[in-house]
C-alpha cells in the first residue's frame, strides 16, 4: 500500500502539500481547511463532470423511444431475412438479432453522442480523488490506530487541537462515532435518491448500475466500524464530501438549475390510469339512462303484480 499510496507518490504528495499550503496561507483551523478544500476540489473537478453526466443521461432517456423503434425495425428485418433464407430455428434467429442489436446500439450511441459510460464520468474521476486525498490526510494525521502507535508520525501537530465541536483532536477516532453515522446516513440517502430517480423514469437499472448501488451501500455501512480506527480528519473529509454530493444531486434535479446549466428536462411520467385495489369511477347518469332505469323498475313491478295475481 505504501508503494501506491505512500506520501512520496506524486498525487498524494501534491495533495498533502496543497492542504498544508492552504492551511498556512489562510490561517484557518484544520477542520475548516479540510472542509473548504473538499468543497473547492469537488466544485472544480467533479461538479462539471456531474453536470456532463446528467446531460448525457437525460439525453439518452429522451432518445430511448427512437432507439426502441430502430430495435423493433431490426427485429422485423431479422424475421423477414430468416424467412427468405430458410433460417427457421428460433435459436439462430435470436443469436442473429442480438448480434445486430449490439451493432445498432453502438452505432446509435456514436451517432447521437450519448454513450452510457459518459454517465459514470464523475464517478470515475471522484473515486481516485477520494482515495488520494484520504491517504494525504492519513499521512498528515498520523495514520490509523491499528498501526504501530509508537511509530506514528503526525506531520501537522495542529491537528491535535484544531478540530471542532466534539472532535477537537483530528488525529484520533471520533469517540462518539457520530461523524461515521452521519456520513453513513448521508451516503445511503444519496444512493437512494439515485435509485428513486431511476424508478421514477421507469428505468430498469443495468448490471453496472446495480453493482455501484450494492457496493456503495456496503461501504457506507462499513464506515461505522471503520470509524473506530480512522482519525477524525479522514471521517470529517468523507462526511463533507458526502454532504456535497447530496446537495449536488438535489440541485441537479431542480428545473431552474437544470435550465441554467443546459440540462434537458425529462417529461414527468403520467400516473397509471387504473390503480390496483381502487374502485372504478362512477358513471354519471344522463337523462336517457334515468328513463331507462325507470322503465326497468316499472317492468319489474308489473311482473311482480302478475305473479301475485
Amino acid at each position: 500500500m505504501t508503494r501506491h499510496f505512500g506520501e512520496h507518490v506524486l498525487p498524494v504528495k501534491w495533495l498533502t502539500e496543497s492542504l498544508e499550503a492552504i492551511h498556512e496561507t489562510t490561517g484557518l483551523p484544520w477542520w475548516a481547511t479540510i472542509s473548504i478544500t473538499t468543497v473547492i476540489f469537488k466544485s472544480v473537478l467533479t461538479f462539471p463532470l456531474a453536470v456532463l453526466a446528467t446531460k448525457n443521461k437525460n439525453r439518452l432517456l429522451l432518445l430511448n423511444p427512437e432507439l426502441q423503434k430502430r430495435i423493433q425495425s431490426l427485429r422485423h428485418e431479422v424475421e423477414v431475412f430468416g424467412h427468405h433464407t430458410g433460417l427457421n430455428k428460433e435459436y439462430d434467429k435470436r443469436i442473429m438479432f442480438y448480434k445486430q442489436k449490439k451493432r445498432l446500439k453502438r452505432k446509435f450511441y456514436v451517432e447521437k453522442n450519448v454513450h452510457p459510460m459518459k454517465s459514470f464520468a464523475s464517478v470515475f474521476t471522484q473515486l481516485p480523488l477520494w482515495v488520494y486525498l484520504s491517504f494525504a490526510l492519513r499521512h498528515l494525521s498520523g495514520g490509523f490506530l491499528m498501526e504501530n502507535v509508537d511509530a506514528r508520525v503526525i506531520k501537522s501537530p495542529g491537528m491535535l487541537t484544531e478540530g471542532t465541536l466534539w472532535f477537537t483532536d483530528l488525529t484520533v477516532p471520533d469517540p462518539t462515532l457520530l461523524l461515521p453515522i452521519i456520513m453513513c446516513v448521508t451516503n445511503l440517502t444519496n444512493i437512494q435518491l439515485m435509485v428513486w430517480d431511476a424508478k421514477s423514469q421507469g428505468m430498469k437499472p443495468a448490471l453496472i448500475g446495480r453493482i455501484f448501488v450494492a457496493v456503495g451501500r456496503f461501504f457506507s455501512v462499513m464506515i461505522i466500524p471503520l470509524g473506530t480506527i480512522v482519525p477524525s480528519a479522514l471521517v470529517l473529509y468523507w462526511t463533507v464530501s458526502a454532504f456535497y454530493a447530496l446537495i449536488q444531486n438535489i440541485a441537479l434535479r431542480n428545473e431552474r438549475v437544470m435550465l441554467a446549466l443546459g440540462i434537458p428536462i425529462l417529461p414527468k411520467k403520467p400516473p397509471p390510469p387504473n390503480i390496483v385495489g381502487s374502485y372504478p369511477p362512477k358513471k354519471k347518469k344522463t337523462k336517457g339512462s334515468k328513463t331507462k332505469d325507470n322503465n326497468k323498475e316499472q317492468k319489474d313491478e308489473d311482473i311482480k303484480e302478475e305473479r301475485s295475481s
